[in-house]
C-alpha cells in the first residue's frame, strides 16, 4: 500500500506541474500511468493548453483506504481524497475560471497495477459512494 501512496503522491505533483506549466509536456506523466489513463490525462492537458488556462496551487492526496488487494494479479485499489481547496485554475490574464460549483474535496477510486518491476495507475476515476474525506 505504501508504494501505491507513493506514486500516487508522486502523479499528482507531476500532473500539478503540468497544470501550472499550462498544459505542456504531458508526457511526464508516462511513468506513472496505463497507455489508456495516459491518454485521458494528455486529452485534459490539451485542452487547458488550448483555452490558455493555467493552474495554481495543488492537489493534495489523502486519506488512502485500501479496497481491495489481489497479491497474485498484482493489482491494488483504493479510495483517495483529492483535496483541491489551495488548486483552481485562471485564464492567461490571471483571472480565475474556476467554477463555484467544484467542491473542494472529492473521492476518487484509484487501480494500480503492476507493469514489470513498477506500479502504475491504470485507472483513476471519481468515486460516488460514501467519501473518505
Amino acid at each position: 500500500m505504501r508504494q501505491a501512496e507513493d506514486v500516487f503522491r508522486d502523479y499528482t505533483d507531476v500532473s500539478s506541474e503540468v497544470a501550472r506549466d499550462g498544459g505542456k509536456s504531458p508526457e511526464r506523466l508516462t511513468p506513472y500511468l496505463s497507455k489508456v489513463e495516459y491518454i485521458g490525462d494528455a486529452a485534459g492537458a490539451k485542452r487547458i493548453a488550448n483555452r490558455h488556462y493555467r493552474a495554481v496551487g495543488k492537489y493534495e492526496a489523502r486519506n488512502f483506504t485500501p479496497q481491495m488487494v489481489d497479491a497474485a494479479s498484482g493489482e491494488l485499489r483504493a479510495y483517495v481524497c483529492l483535496d483541491s481547496s489551495n488548486a483552481g485554475f485562471v485564464d492567461a490574464h490571471g483571472n480565475s475560471v474556476q467554477s463555484r460549483a467544484v467542491t473542494a474535496e472529492r473521492t476518487v477510486l484509484v487501480t494500480f497495477r503492476r507493469e514489470g518491476q513498477r506500479l502504475i495507475i491504470d485507472r483513476n476515476e471519481t468515486w460516488s459512494g460514501n467519501s473518505v474525506c
